[in-house]
């Protein structure tokens, strides 16, 4: 199966959020293998607060920066959640990718 990363940019609870984590389980369930990348404002679902459920086989990253720009801490990231800079978000992207979909 593909290697598809879904970049989400939505917040938390918004129904393009929802829509992205709800296709992040379809995929998982055909067999892909699937990583979810948190950018600007989904970098909150990274919080060690309810919010985010994924399938465990699904690989959650977070960009740095973008958790520093809404005033939060890399202590307050859920444990298995891979902090990431934008040149790693880059390279998720670009090398280790069959695929990329956007949900903004």
């Amino acid at each position: 199966m593909r290697s598809i990363l879904i970049l989400i940019g939505s917040g938390p609870r918004t129904p393009q959020a929802e829509q992205a984590l709800s296709l992040a389980v379809r995929l998982c369930q055909a067999g892909h293998q699937l990583r979810i990348a948190l950018i600007q404002d989904a970098s909150l679902m990274a919080l060690a607060r309810p919010g985010c459920s994924v399938p465990p086989a699904v690989s959650l990253y977070v960009v740095d920066e973008d958790l520093r720009l809404r005033g939060c801490r890399k202590e307050d990231v859920v444990p298995g959640v891979r902090i990431v800079d934008r040149s790693e978000l880059v390279d998720l992207m670009m090398e280790q990718s069959d695929a990329v979909m956007g949900a903004f």
